[in-house]
């Protein structure tokens, strides 16, 4: 009798597994089409300004709670996720839905953790699924957003670079031309960061030197070196590729 009970409940774990399974697919496939379409927002994409403006609308006033419901329900079952195809999945969907989290600031700094982290630490198509989630919120959202990512990803960046060996060298450089990317969203916003990952950069080599300084050159310090080199190379890809001669300036008058 008692096994008879255990084999009951183990199916009704699997029907139930499989009919959560069946809700997850269908809200992250159909959620965004039925939130657009009842809110009147584009089929795609957006801007904050739409968001905005649909804020003080009727509309907005049914279906906001919807769509609170939905963001903070998906980032609590991403967090609880670990297999790296389903988060990649979770995220890909959820991208479509981002221009939205305009309208609750606390989940957009949630996500924009979260997305981090993933891009940081993810393996396989991951990090790259992550990548684009930030870089469509940046684009989407904007000003409210793109500091907080940009300090976020370069923070990442330098940390992967901690760690750095010769094994490591392509995923370094697949985050720094994210890194990179991500800059080339807003132009004038990468000047202003520019002076900060410079500075932070001299005080690598300022750390590298008073190293080998201490050791009287007996050792090579090797993950200061790399560490160095990985983000020199993130800053020179950058001047080369926007052009950025700002760049140039501030190092000849540091020198």
């Amino acid at each position: 009798m008692v096994m008879m009970e255990v084999v009951i409940l183990q199916r009704s774990i699997v029907l139930c597994l499989g009919v959560f399974n069946k809700v997850m697919l269908f809200v992250l496939s159909e959620m965004d089409g039925i939130l657009r379409n009842v809110l009147g927002l584009p089929a795609f994409g957006g801007k904050k300004e739409t968001v905005n403006d649909l804020l003080h609308t009727k509309k907005w006033m049914n279906y906001n709670h919807l769509a609170k419901s939905y963001l903070g329900n998906a980032l609590y079952v991403l967090n609880q996720m670990t297999d790296t195809q389903m988060i990649s999945f979770t995220l890909r969907h959820l991208k479509f839905s981002s221009v939205l989290l305009v309208a609750f600031p606390a989940l957009l700094r949630k996500y924009i953790k979260v997305a981090l982290h993933f891009w940081s630490t993810g393996e396989g198509v991951l990090p790259l699924v992550a990548f684009f989630f930030l870089r469509d919120v940046c684009i989407w959202i904007g000003s409210d957003c793109l500091d907080d990512c940009l300090k976020g990803i370069y923070k990442a960046y330098v940390l992967n670079c901690h760690f750095i060996n010769a094994a490591k060298l392509q995923h370094i450089q697949f985050r720094a031309n994210c890194v990179i990317e991500l800059l080339g969203v807003d132009l004038p916003t990468a000047y202003q960061h520019a002076f900060v990952f410079i500075r932070q950069l001299a005080m690598i080599l300022r750390d590298a030197i008073t190293m080998k300084t201490k050791l009287n050159g007996s050792a090579d310090p090797t993950s200061l070196r790399l560490r160095l080199v990985a983000a020199a190379a993130a800053v020179v890809v950058l001047m080369c590729e926007f052009n950025l001669r700002v760049f140039y300036l501030l190092v000849l008058s540091s020198s």
